[in-house]
């Protein structure tokens, strides 16, 4: 009798152990830094996020114009962002490589970010209704490294240039913490363009 009962508590304490270990990892991994929805960039300000939890999901303002079947999130890490695109609209969203921009702006500056291997951009060449998109890019890296040796030196690279001016200084890619990014713009070509905003910070557990 005792035996069982031991067994018992071990098997419950087991599973209380591994439904913690799955809580622990899903919110490691979850994409939630950062949660916006399609709009005008013009429309931005009128666009407030005021509350988030795991479980009852993202409150905020927005205006009718806005159309929050095609939303988005965004986690900042060191070296890169993961972005996921979720159309749950009737139309699809082309992906074009060479119009498509992913941006990080502050109160000071524009991070243009890179969109990685061309064929591997190009492995969805849509996003379907009701389907999502991720992508994961590289954060802007040491100027000098990257783009020092550019003959043609355009306006983005001056613009990243500027940015990292204080990349030895931060010992990261980005030259700004998560915190001060003031939102995330994404243009898909003339067919969408969401602007994504801080989400307020996760109660701690």
């Amino acid at each position: 009798m005792k035996r069982n009962r031991e067994s018992k508590l071990y098997s419950i304490l087991l599973l209380i152990f591994s439904v913690f270990i799955l809580y622990s990892c899903a919110s490691t991994n979850a994409i939630d830094d950062f949660f916006g929805i399609k709009m005008h960039p013009l429309d931005e300000p009128s666009f407030k996020i005021i509350s988030y939890t795991p479980e009852k999901g993202v409150s905020y303002l927005s205006n009718r114009k806005m159309d929050n079947r095609i939303s988005a999130w965004a986690e900042v890490n060191v070296n890169t962002i993961k972005v996921k695109v979720v159309n749950n609209s009737d139309s699809k969203i082309p992906l074009n490589y060479n119009v498509d921009e992913y941006v990080l702006l502050t109160d000071e500056n524009s991070f243009y970010l890179e969109k990685g291997d061309r064929q591997k951009y190009f492995d969805k060449s849509q996003i379907e209704p009701n389907s999502s998109f991720e992508i994961t890019l590289e954060l802007p890296a040491d100027y000098w490294k990257t783009m020092g040796s550019s003959v043609n030196y355009t306006d983005q690279a001056k613009l990243t240039k500027d940015i990292l001016k204080g990349y030895a200084k931060t010992g990261t890619k980005l030259n700004v913490v998560k915190e001060n990014i003031k939102y995330i713009l994404i243009k898909f070509g003339h067919t969408a363009t969401i602007v994504l905003k801080p989400i307020p910070e996760k109660p701690k557990m």
